[in-house]
């Protein structure tokens, strides 16, 4: 006899996204370079086993699927120890835009401890995470931010985070300048922004290898020149936040 569900209660299944959609950008990252500034270190807990790969960032890639954009962002590793229901439970991404006039130079919410160029202020804010009640927003300069018009998912077997992207927020034409802050933190539920604190030794609930408390809450950065991340993100201290530039394009 078989059981249409165990005890019948519900089953909470994350499936595998499927991708679709013409490839418009790809940019890669380094591998190995989820240590921030150089000298962050896992957290301690078996959780976050195997401490590698569940922040570095290898690459990020854009799909054109007509109405939308699908960014498919793909990590070294990808695990589930508490049962996020979109698939991964370490990823936080936060995506800052800059492809038109004004915006802002400080982060959404405070959080990340970064600072952005005040050249290219961003526009749009993408915050992707596991919960989506949190970890499934698009929000704006003026401070507001929502759920509509985002679905994030993820394809674990590709290690893949992704998120599908309503063009009403975001179609550039072609040619036109397009800059990319793409900032991967460790998601903490109850951390601040929910990026998981870093201090300056790894505990088994936060990093280490923070000099003060300045250090930014960042671990991974795209940004595809292997030392550049690290030394935007090691400058920081005395008040001061590190100063980030954006890794920018021209539009397809």
């Amino acid at each position: 006899m078989l059981d249409t569900a165990p005890n019948g209660a519900p089953l909470a299944l994350s499936l595998p996204q499927r991708l679709a959609g013409k490839e418009v950008l790809r940019l890669a990252d380094p591998a190995g370079d989820d240590h921030g500034p150089g000298t962050y270190t896992y957290p301690k807990d078996n959780a976050f086993a195997p401490f590698k790969g569940l922040f570095d960032l290898l690459e990020m890639r854009i799909l054109d699927g007509g109405d939308t954009w699908t960014f498919v962002f793909t990590f070294g590793e990808m695990t589930n120890p508490w049962g996020a229901p979109a698939g991964f439970s370490h990823q936080l991404v936060n995506v800052y835009i800059d492809f038109k006039e004004g915006g802002r130079t400080d982060t959404f919410a405070k959080g990340a401890k970064v600072a952005f160029d005040p050249e290219h202020p961003w526009d749009l804010f993408l915050k992707v995470a596991g919960w989506p009640q949190y970890g499934q927003r698009v929000g704006f300069p003026d401070g507001t931010d929502t759920a509509d018009g985002v679905v994030v998912s993820s394809n674990p077997a590709d290690k893949q985070v992704i998120l599908q992207l309503d063009k009403k927020y975001f179609n550039p034409a072609p040619g036109q300048r397009v800059c990319f802050y793409v900032l991967v933190g460790s998601q903490d539920g109850y951390g601040p922004d929910h990026f998981r604190p870093v201090g300056k030794e790894a505990g088994p609930w936060n990093l280490g290898g923070a000099q003060n408390e300045d250090a930014p809450l960042v671990v991974d950065y795209l940004w595809p020149e292997k030392g550049v991340q690290e030394a935007m993100l090691s400058r920081y201290g005395g008040g001061r936040h590190a100063v980030l530039k954006p890794y920018c394009v021209a539009w397809p």
